[in-house]
C-alpha cells in the first residue's frame, strides 16, 4: 500500500512540474487566461473550438453524432469524433459554454501534457527500475515538454499519442519479458478506439519496438531460440490483430465514414525526395528550434545522455548496434519522404509535418534513460562532460555549414550545453552540484517553451474578439431559433469569425459550434459527395471544403436556406430590425 501511494505521489509531482512549466510558459508568451493574447492557435481556432462546441451539445442531448445538418449538407459525424474528439478528456466540455472553450483548451493541454509526462514515468520505472528516481522524474518533465508538444499544441488530438504510446510499449515489454497478453490486447484496443489517427502510428512503432526488445532478449539463435522468436512473434501479431478487431465497434463507422472523404491511398506520393541535408536532423536538437526539418528537442541535458548510451562499456555491442538501427531508421523516416508519408498515415501530410516525430522523441528519451543508467552505475563524469563538449562542437559545425534561422536560440543552446560541460567536470568534487540539474532542465524547458510561443503566437489577436463574437453570435441564433416556427430551415453566414473582408476564410464549422442547419463546413472527415454538390451549385470553387459565400437564390430555395447573417444587403432577402 505504502508502494503505491509513492508512486501515485511522485506521479502527481510530476504532473504537476509539467503544468507548473507550461502555465510559466502561457504566462512569460502573455497568452489567455494568463494575458490578454488568445491561446488558440491555428487549427485549434479553425476547427477544434468549434468541434468542442458540438460535442458539449451531444453531451448535453442537443445534438447528435450519427447525423447532424450542421455538418455541410448533413451527414454523420461518427468519424470526425473518432479522428478530433475521442479522448475521454474531452467530456469534460460539459461543464464550459462556448465562451469559456478557450479556457477549457488551456486547460485540456495542460493536463495532456502532465499526462503524457506521468504514462512515460510509468514505463521508465518499470523498464528500468534501477534508475534513479531524480533521473526518471526529469526524463518524464522533458518528455511531457519537448518542442513536439510545443509545437503540435494547435493540433491537440496529436497529444494523445504522446500519453498512449508509453503505455502501450510498456505492454509489449511485459509481453516479451512476462507473456502477458491481456495488457497487450486492452493497450492496442484503447489506442486504436480513443484516437485511430495517433493509433495507426504507435501501432506501427510498437511492432518495431517488439522485435527490438525480442532480438535484445535472444541470447543466441540457436534453431531452439529461433523457433522460440517465431511463436513468440505469432502470439504478440495475434493479440495485437484481436485488440484492433475488438476496437472495430468503434473504428470500424470511423473508417466508413473516412471513405466518403480522402482518398485512403495514393501511390504517387511515394516518389524519392529528401527533406534538406541528413545533418539538418541534429539541428532539431537545438533549444527553441522550429526548424525547417523534423524538431526533436526534449532537453539538451538527454541530448548528452542519449549521446552517452553509445559510449558506454557496459553496454554490450549487439544492442548498441540494434539501437543505432532504430535510430538510423527513425531519423531517416524524418528526411526520407516516402517513409515520412507512411508515418503520416500513408498520405502527404502538407501540413503539420512530422506528427509522428513524438515517436523519435520517445526513441531518444528510451536511450537516454539507458545512457543514464549506465552513467549512475559508473558516474563517469568527465565522460560525461566530454559528450556535451562534442555536442557543442556539434551545433557550431551545423552553424557553420548554414546559420541557425534565430542566432539567439543558437546561443542560448551553446549556453546550456557550456553550463552542463562545467556542472559535470565539477559533480566529482561536488556532489551537491547533483541537485541543480533539475534547475536547468526546468529553466531550459521553459525557456525553449517561451522562444516557441512568443513567434507563433504573434498575431494572434485579443482573447476579447472571440469571446465578444461568440457572445454575439450565440444571441443572434438563439434569437432566430425562439421566434422560428419551421421544423426545418438553414441559416449561415457570410462573415465569418476573423473574416478578412474578402470572405475568404476558413472558419467554417460555425453551424456546428451554434448547433444550427448550416452548409459550409472544415473537416478532414468531410463527405465528397455533398462537397461535390455544392460546387456543382456553385457556392464553392473547391471539392476539400464545403463553403457558403454569396447567396444563389434557386439553390437556397431548393436546400432551404432561409437564414443568413450579414453585414450587406443581399439580394433575395430581407433585412430583420428585431435582431
Amino acid at each position: 500500500m505504502k508502494g503505491r501511494f509513492k508512486t501515485a505521489k511522485t506521479a502527481g509531482v510530476i504532473f504537476l512540474i509539467i503544468v507548473g512549466l507550461f502555465i510559466i510558459i502561457q504566462a512569460a508568451s502573455g497568452l489567455y487566461p494568463f494575458g490578454d493574447k488568445s491561446n488558440l492557435l491555428w487549427d485549434e481556432e479553425i476547427q477544434y473550438v468549434d468541434y468542442f462546441a458540438f460535442y458539449r451539445d451531444v453531451l448535453l442531448g442537443k445534438a447528435s453524432i450519427t447525423y447532424s445538418f450542421s455538418k455541410s449538407l448533413g451527414g454523420s459525424l461518427a468519424a470526425l469524433f473518432g479522428y478530433y474528439l475521442g479522448c475521454p478528456l474531452n467530456l469534460l466540455v460539459v461543464f464550459f459554454r462556448n465562451e469559456q472553450l478557450p479556457a477549457f483548451l488551456f486547460g485540456l493541454t495542460a493536463a495532456k501534457l502532465g499526462l503524457g509526462g506521468v504514462t512515460v514515468w510509468f514505463f521508465i520505472r518499470r523498464r528500468f527500475s534501477q534508475l534513479s528516481l531524480l533521473m526518471s522524474g526529469m526524463l518524464s518533465v522533458a518528455y511531457g515538454l519537448s518542442q513536439y508538444s510545443m509545437l503540435q499544441l494547435s493540433n491537440i488530438m496529436f497529444l494523445d499519442g504522446m500519453i498512449l504510446l508509453p503505455l502501450l510499449l510498456l505492454a509489449v515489454y511485459e509481453f516479451v519479458s512476462k507473456e502477458k497478453k491481456l495488457w497487450l490486447f486492452m493497450a492496442v484496443l484503447f489506442s486504436i478506439a480513443i484516437n485511430w489517427y495517433t493509433g495507426y502510428m504507435i501501432g506501427l512503432f510498437s511492432v518495431l519496438y517488439y522485435f527490438y526488445e525480442r532480438m535484445l532478449k535472444a541470447e543466441k539463435f540457436t534453431w531452439t531460440e529461433i523457433k522460440a522468436f517465431v511463436r513468440d512473434t505469432i502470439r504478440c501479431g495475434c493479440t495485437m490483430v484481436f485488440g484492433l478487431l475488438g476496437s472495430c465497434l468503434v473504428f470500424y463507422p470511423i473508417f466508413k465514414g473516412l471513405q466518403n472523404g480522402k482518398t485512403a491511398l495514393d501511390f504517387s506520393i511515394f516518389y524519392y525526395d529528401t527533406y534538406g541535408s541528413f545533418l539538418d536532423i541534429f539541428r532539431g536538437f537545438a533549444l527553441g528550434s522550429i526548424v525547417p526539418t523534423v524538431s526533436l528537442y526534449c532537453g539538451l541535458l538527454f541530448l548528452g545522455f542519449f549521446f552517452y548510451y553509445f559510449f558506454a562499456r557496459k553496454i554490450p555491442v549487439k544492442e548498441k548496434i540494434l539501437s543505432l538501427a532504430a535510430v538510423l531508421f527513425m531519423f531517416a523516416s524524418c528526411w526520407l519522404l516516402p517513409l515520412d508519408h507512411i508515418w503520416s498515415g500513408m498520405r502527404s501530410a502538407e501540413s503539420y509535418r512530422f506528427r509522428y516525430s513524438f515517436l523519435v522523441v520517445f526513441l531518444v528519451v528510451y536511450l537516454a534513460a539507458k545512457g543514464a543508467l549506465a552513467y549512475e552505475e559508473r558516474r563517469s563524469s568527465k565522460a560525461m562532460a566530454g559528450i556535451y563538449g562534442g555536442c557543442l562542437i556539434l551545433f557550431l559545425f551545423l552553424q557553420h555549414l548554414a546559420p541557425f534561422e534565430k542566432e539567439k536560440n543558437f546561443v542560448y543552446t551553446l549556453g546550456f550545453l557550456a553550463v552542463y560541460v562545467l556542472i559535470f567536470l565539477l559533480i566529482g568534487k561536488f556532489e551537491k552540484l547533483k541537485s541543480a540539474l533539475p534547475i536547468f532542465l526546468g529553466i531550459e524547458l521553459a525557456i525553449n517553451g517561451i522562444f516557441t510561443f512568443i513567434p507563433n503566437y504573434a498575431h494572434n489577436q485579443s482573447i476579447q474578439v472571440y469571446l465578444d463574437y461568440a457572445k454575439g453570435t450565440i444571441e443572434q441564433t438563439e434569437a432566430v431559433k425562439n421566434q422560428e416556427e419551421q421544423p426545418f430551415y438553414r441559416m449561415d453566414s457570410l462573415e465569418k469569425r476573423n473574416d478578412p473582408g474578402d470572405g475568404c476564410s476558413a472558419y467554417l464549422n460555425e453551424p456546428m459550434a451554434y448547433n444550427y442547419a448550416g452548409m459550409a463546413h472544415y473537416s478532414s472527415t468531410y463527405d465528397s459527395d455533398a462537397n461535390r454538390l455544392v460546387f456543382d451549385l456553385g457556392y464553392s470553387t473547391l471539392t476539400d471544403l464545403s463553403v457558403y459565400q454569396e447567396a444563389i437564390l434557386p439553390s437556397d430555395s431548393l436546400l432551404g436556406m432561409k437564414y443568413l447573417m450579414s453585414k450587406k444587403e443581399v439580394t433575395g432577402y430581407e433585412k430583420m430590425e428585431n435582431i
